[in-house]
């Protein structure tokens, strides 16, 4: 009854003060957020327009994406982070949904248009590096599934079960299903493109996490580890995701007739002098790039004194291409981690 008259199971305003007590202080955009990391927070308004609070600036300048970045004129006025997890977090039933003065209106929990909202970052990452080129990896987490069971045929259950409103709820529910949505996501990209993309999701036996109830994180816990750690699944991930971290930087090339000889840098995109940049190239030193036609050290001492001494990774590299190398072809530069192989950010050979 307390959800029929309050519109709320649970308590929003100590929901708000536990909010404003666990994330980070200040607005989000302008604030302590805005670093290189790209936040965007989904949430629906009040009219059911879907929107995108974030810590980034260009998107919204772009029309006709279905849903609306909202960005203040005035920067005194944009949301604070506790404000965008709250309009996030304004499940319908159990929170009353969250009112933005500035905005004049309602925000409630995004997960009822874009409950995974992979196409809508896809989108968004498109508007911001305005770049035709394939992310490095896109990895999408879920928060666990239940594989459907068998459809019951008892004629006293399906007289329930078969009522209009029943259907039109539980095919609402179906709609809001992460799972489906990414292997909808996989049927229409690219081959090359779907090489890229990355679920990470446990299977539950039964919906064995109420939102209400807090004593089941623990098991829950404990299943995610059992089925995730040491899996070659996350041993992949990690792999892509510190390819991620270098690109290639041609210097020089001369040619003859028989070979193309080309000089350059491997760099890493973290910040010099960072813990970061220290503690990732400490974990590379049984790492090798795979250039063309040899294998080189990822980190010999030279270079692991540099990084810890404050200067940027830089991994001097030299390779020769013969002379009858296809322009068309991709020069690929690779990273072998743990015994995996996988792709760098390829350059056309045209280029080089």
């Amino acid at each position: 009854m307390r959800a029929f008259f309050t519109d709320e199971w649970m308590n929003s305003s100590f929901f708000n003060k536990l909010l404003k007590e666990s994330l980070p202080v200040g607005r989000l955009f302008g604030g302590s957020l805005e670093d290189n990391s790209k936040i965007g927070v989904t949430t629906i308004r009040s009219d059911s327009m879907p929107c995108v609070l974030g810590n980034y600036n260009g998107a919204h300048c772009n029309e006709n994406k279905g849903y609306e970045f909202l960005r203040e004129e005035d920067p005194s006025k944009e949301v604070e982070v506790w404000e965008a997890g709250r309009c996030s977090a304004g499940v319908p039933g159990y929170f009353q949904p969250m009112h933005l003065t500035h905005k004049k209106a309602f925000f409630e929990d995004g997960g009822l248009r874009y409950n995974n909202p992979v196409a809508l970052i896809i989108n968004e990452s498109k508007r911001i590096w305005d770049t035709q080129h394939s992310p490095d990896i896109v990895l999408s987490i879920g928060t666990g599934f239940v594989k459907s069971q068998e459809q019951q045929t008892s004629t006293a259950t399906s007289f329930f079960r078969n009522r209009s409103l029943l259907r039109v709820g539980r095919h609402f529910l179906a709609s809001l299903c992460g799972e489906t949505t990414w292997q909808n996501l996989e049927g229409v990209v690219t081959e090359r493109y779907r090489e890229r993309l990355h679920r990470i999701n446990i299977e539950l036996e039964v919906d064995e996490a109420g939102l209400d109830n807090p004593g089941s994180m623990n098991e829950l816990i404990l299943k995610a580890d059992r089925q995730l750690l040491g899996s070659t699944q996350i041993l992949e991930i990690a792999s892509i995701l510190a390819a991620s971290q270098f690109y290639f930087e041609l210097d020089f090339v001369t040619t003859s007739k028989r070979a193309v000889v080309c000089v350059g840098r491997i760099l890493s995109r973290l910040e010099a002098g960072s813990t970061s940049l220290i503690d990732f190239t400490r974990k590379l030193k049984d790492g090798a790039f795979l250039v063309p036609n040899k294998t080189i050290k990822c980190v010999p001492e030279t270079v692991l004194l540099n990084v810890v001494r404050g200067l940027p990774y830089e991994r001097h590299v030299k390779f020769t291409l013969p002379s009858s190398y296809d322009n068309k072809q991709m020069l690929d530069i690779r990273i072998q981690l743990h015994s995996q192989e996988l792709e760098g950010r390829p350059i056309s050979s045209k280029t080089v």
